[in-house]
């Protein structure tokens, strides 16, 4: 099929997943694609410029290697990798510290980019986010506060990116995190004390569809449908995205997004293969004196769909 031949022209196929895995999080890790996630969807940042957000990304974000496994790598920043005895080790996408002004100041955020080719697992993204949340602040222990000093901790951000959602999910951005409420009394806590997990769950979709900016933006970047060029044109005049020529060739290398894309494909793909094997039963029941309404009983269609698919050349 084109899709799978495209790809194998363009990666290496004994590790085409990896190797599109790893530039879809390249891409994702780059300052100005992370300035426009962190506007749309960090509260810290809806008043700042996609530049002033840039500069207050640490140097290099960490970015994961494929799988989360004990002996898989990880490159520059802020490790990626969080490894405990008892609960194993997460290889965390994209993990970066960033700073975020505050009343007079700053605080500092621990941010977690993922990206997920599927919305619907097989279990809750949304359970799982929560752990990785969780599991942003435990680490903090020994590394940004010692002992009893719970004051430090610092909050934290988990944004998954779902490539692959169903009609209903996609083009929403959901926030899910901690919120005081009294229900007896009114006790006035400063939010700095318990706001202090936040998980984003953004589920892609069709661009021409998404009215929030970032969803559009999102939406483009990982488009298979949009050609190369005029991707580069869309986000530089839509945007203000000037692709470096790093994030050029990362985004090159995933323009048809990798493992949850190529999956879309390869269920197309299938699709198509059952609709020729519908096509070709119902010839054949056609040219041994089958009548249509014996065919369409036999196959589950509608007369009207039996008699155009018998025309239809496969």
């Amino acid at each position: 099929m084109d899709e799978k031949t495209n790809l194998a022209n363009s990666i290496d196929v004994s590790d085409g997943f990896t190797q599109i895995d790893r530039a879809a999080k390249r891409v994702l890790a780059d300052k100005t694609v992370l300035a426009h996630i962190l506007r749309g969807c960090v509260s810290e940042y809806k008043d700042c410029t996609i530049e002033e957000i840039i500069g207050y990304i640490e140097d290099e974000p960490g970015i994961g290697d494929v799988g989360v496994h004990t002996d898989t790598s990880n490159i520059y920043g802020l490790s990626n990798e969080d490894k405990t005895i008892t609960e194993g080790t997460i290889i965390y996408d994209v993990r970066f510290k960033a700073k975020a002004p505050s009343g007079n100041g700053y605080i500092e955020l621990i941010i977690n980019v993922e990206a997920q080719k599927k919305s619907n697992p097989g279990y809750s993204l949304v359970k799982r986010g929560i752990y990785y949340c969780c599991r942003l602040i435990s680490a903090q222990k020994g590394t940004e506060f010692e002992h009893s000093d719970y004051d430090e901790i610092k909050k934290v951000y988990s944004i998954w990116i779902c490539m692959n959602s169903t009609k209903e999910e996609m083009n929403t951005v959901t926030h899910y995190y901690i919120k005081g409420e009294d229900s007896t009394g009114v006790l006035k806590e400063n939010p700095q004390n318990y706001d202090l997990l936040h998980l984003v769950m953004i589920r892609l979709g069709d661009d021409e569809k998404a009215k929030d900016k970032m969803l559009r933006f999102l939406d483009v970047l990982f488009s298979i449908e949009i050609e190369h060029d005029k991707k580069k044109q869309i986000l530089n005049k839509d945007f203000g995205v000037k692709m470096s020529p790093s994030l050029e060739k990362e985004a090159n290398v995933m323009c048809n997004i990798g493992e949850g894309y190529y999956e879309k494909g390869l269920e197309k793909g299938e699709a198509q293969g059952r609709q020729a094997e519908k096509i070709s039963m119902i010839k054949n029941a056609k040219a041994k004196g089958y009548s249509y309404n014996d065919i369409a009983e036999i196959v589950s269609l509608p007369v009207e769909e039996v008699e155009k698919l018998a025309t239809v050349n496969v």
